[in-house]
């Protein structure tokens, strides 16, 4: 069994960002760090995955649980939910028998959880 690679915070964060498509630059004015620094938290997570190959650093991370798919969920995904939401609120507020909200709220959310699960699945 593989061993989960220890990051440091900073290191997380690195990767974190990386995963969401920042730049070098955006790396720099967030760290507010000497452009020396990118370099050694890149490398260093590299060496801590032992590889250089970042689509498997990522994909291990996930696996390691460093990183978690709901962190990453796009704004398609957010805008989803939110619509669910007020399909679940009308429903809440409308004058139907309390026994038939339940069943269109249970039916709502099972529809609504699929829908994440595709969007999220790779």
């Amino acid at each position: 069994m593989e061993r989960k690679p220890m990051l440091t915070s900073n290191e997380l964060i690195h990767l974190k960002l990386f995963v969401y498509g920042y730049s070098k630059d955006d790396f720099l004015k967030f760290y507010d760090l000497d452009p020396k620094m990118f370099p050694i938290y890149h490398l260093s997570i590299q060496n801590k995955f032992r590889t250089k190959n970042w689509r498997n650093i990522i994909r291990r991370a996930f696996g390691f649980n460093l990183l978690n798919k709901e962190d990453f969920v796009e704004n398609s995904t957010k805008k989803t939910a939110s619509d669910y939401a007020d399909v679940i609120f009308e429903i809440l507020t409308s004058p139907l028998k309390i026994s038939q909200k339940r069943k269109e709220v249970h039916d709502q959310i099972i529809e609504f959880l699929a829908c994440c699960n595709h969007k999220l699945a790779f």
